[in-house]
């Protein structure tokens, strides 16, 4: 069976702890929510392609009348998932939308260009401010792992400030 980043991801929450669609939902967003989005028409497919490729299991209660199905991971997820970790990473996709937007502004002219290059670096800081506000919520709560990827982020959206300003300098 061909896993996914997305299916990957998926299963490595359900390694901290069993969850729900919509608990994986909310923990997805709230830690990779900066560089990875999560939707509910990509979390339930994934849970469902991991528990028919026995992967993980799904158990079903009732809660507030309810039905509540939790998943967790079962041997075959975790060494597949551990598979995972070990192989190379992919790491030519990048800001590919961003940059694919960047490579056609010609064809809209310097204003369109200027506008976009203005939105991009007011949403980059608002996005490294945002980052910086939860890390000092987590600090001391997550792992050196978990604090790197929020730092990647904050180091991205730094960076891309800095580049599209000097790149509107250029225009």
């Amino acid at each position: 069976m061909n896993l996914a980043e997305g299916d990957f991801a998926v299963l490595g929450f359900l390694l901290f702890k069993p969850m729900t669609g919509y608990e994986l939902k909310a923990m997805m967003d709230l830690t990779l929510g900066h560089f990875n989005r999560a939707s509910y028409g990509g979390i339930y497919p994934s849970l469902k392609k991991l528990a028919g490729g026995g992967y993980v299991s799904m158990s079903q209660s009732v809660s507030g009348g309810k039905i509540r199905k939790t998943y967790k991971p079962l041997p075959a997820g975790k060494r597949v998932f551990q598979a995972w970790l070990k192989a190379e990473a992919e790491i030519l996709r990048g800001p590919g939308p961003l940059l694919t937007r960047v490579f056609f502004l010609g064809l809209g002219g310097r204003g369109n260009a200027k506008a976009f290059s203005g939105g991009v670096r007011r949403a980059a800081r608002e996005r490294a401010e945002w980052l910086k506000r939860t890390k000092a919520a987590v600090s001391g709560k997550a792992d050196v792992y978990q604090e790197s990827t929020c730092q990647f982020g904050i180091d991205y959206y730094e960076f891309l400030q800095k580049w599209f300003e000097r790149w509107e300098k250029g225009l």
